[in-house]
């Protein structure tokens, strides 16, 4: 398991943990609220297992991200889903 640090444009550090694999198929699991991506260990390890990709990541102010609590996180900062794109491209 690989630990990251993503950037979002505003320059908050989302904390996440990848979980790499040769197989062509990756998934992203977001935790609910109040969680954090350990919440979801379990189905990763399994996930990665079976030769897929898996990235966890802690929203703003949850578990080891940076920034404020809030509702609607991924709503709120929709360019979080062009830091994880930009990730799974590599």
């Amino acid at each position: 398991m690989e630990k990251l640090h993503l950037k979002t444009q505003d320059n908050i550090s989302l904390t996440a943990n990848a979980l790499l694999a040769d197989g062509p198929f990756a998934v992203v699991l977001m935790h609910a609220m109040p969680a954090i991506k350990e919440s979801w260990s379990e189905l990763a390890i399994r996930l990665n297992s079976n030769n897929v990709t898996v990235l966890v990541f802690d929203f703003r102010g949850h578990g080891e991200s940076e920034g404020g609590h809030g509702t609607d996180m991924f709503l709120a900062h929709p360019e979080l889903m062009g830091v994880i794109v930009d990730f799974l491209e590599k």
